[in-house]
């Protein structure tokens, strides 16, 4: 049997996992099974049917948690990958994270650093969480988000765990992992970065709406689960504040202006500090992505010269 389960949700999106399985193809650890759950796509496509693949086409769209699930279920895998159709993993990815998780049998699951790609600027940034161990993980705990992509997990967690929120079609990885940090399954941070997250032109959230309801109903789970306010302590105004800012800085780019201010306010009234320090921040990030358009049209320009 395989030691690891690879799971990619598909869903209407067949030009973009050819460059998935690319990577998957390139790791240097090889022991591995791949699970593409298509979650009723509007055609199905034979490009998945051969021996090295299980390809399990749901008749109607459940959403990525129920699609996940349902590739949690049918795994062989002591250990699960997630990683999105279109996303890529890098080739030591698998081979630093597995002996890690090996070598520390009371750790759950093991996140590392991992690059965001928007396709839409050409533009690229690396989330990185920090040497210090226990900094790394207090920084999730913060609402610093992580992604999929960049974790390794005991299948048998998931499985005792529940797997996801089928109920949520969004922030439903988020709401995975406070679960499990709120119900104290121990998690390490390990140096280095194995994985890209791609944010495509037609991939950025359209329904906005939608997303900021399934973030309301994720954070009154939250606001109701006395184990993650118990774990959170004094951080929990720190955790709504950088999850509310989040919500207004998506609203925000997308030009939704008065939704964007009423979760400015919220983060403002959750944490002023927490909401001071991410706006400089934020700062930051406009003055690089700034230097990075002058930059280009530079070259550009000298090119033409």
């Amino acid at each position: 049997m395989p030691r690891v389960s690879v799971i990619i949700p598909y869903y209407n999106s067949e030009e973009q996992i050819s460059e998935t399985l690319r990577s998957l193809f390139e790791q240097k650890y090889k022991d591995y099974e791949i699970i593409i759950v298509d979650d009723g796509s509007n055609k199905s496509i034979n490009l998945f049917d051969t021996r090295d693949i299980k390809y399990i086409r749901l008749e109607n769209n459940k959403g990525p948690s129920a699609a996940r699930n349902i590739g949690l279920y049918r795994a062989q895998g002591d250990f699960i990958q997630f990683i999105d159709s279109g996303d890529m993993l890098y080739p030591d990815k698998l081979s630093s994270q597995i002996p890690f998780l090996e070598e520390n049998p009371d750790i759950s699951f093991v996140f590392s650093d991992y690059k965001i790609i928007y396709q839409k600027y050409n533009f690229s940034e690396e989330v990185v969480f920090g040497a210090a161990q226990e900094k790394a993980v207090n920084s999730v705990l913060k609402g610093r988000l992580l992604h999929l992509n960049a974790m390794l997990f005991r299948r048998s967690i998931l499985l005792e765990l529940g797997g996801f929120d089928e109920g949520l079609r969004q922030c439903e990885d988020w709401d995975l992992w406070i679960r499990l940090l709120s119900l104290d399954y121990a998690c390490r941070y390990l140096g280095g970065c194995f994985s890209e997250y791609v944010k495509r032109k037609d991939s950025i959230t359209d329904a906005m709406s939608e997303w900021v309801s399934q973030l309301e109903s994720m954070i009154l789970k939250r606001r109701k689960d006395k184990e993650f306010l118990r774990k959170l302590g004094l951080g929990k105004c720190v955790f709504f504040s950088n999850v509310y800012f989040l919500a207004a800085w998506r609203l925000h780019v997308r030009g939704n202006l008065g939704q964007a201010l009423k979760y400015y306010t919220k983060s403002l009234f959750s944490n002023p500090v927490i909401f001071v320090g991410n706006l400089f921040l934020l700062l930051l990030k406009a003055i690089k992505f700034a230097f990075f358009v002058l930059s280009n049209r530079l070259k550009k320009l000298f090119g033409h010269g």
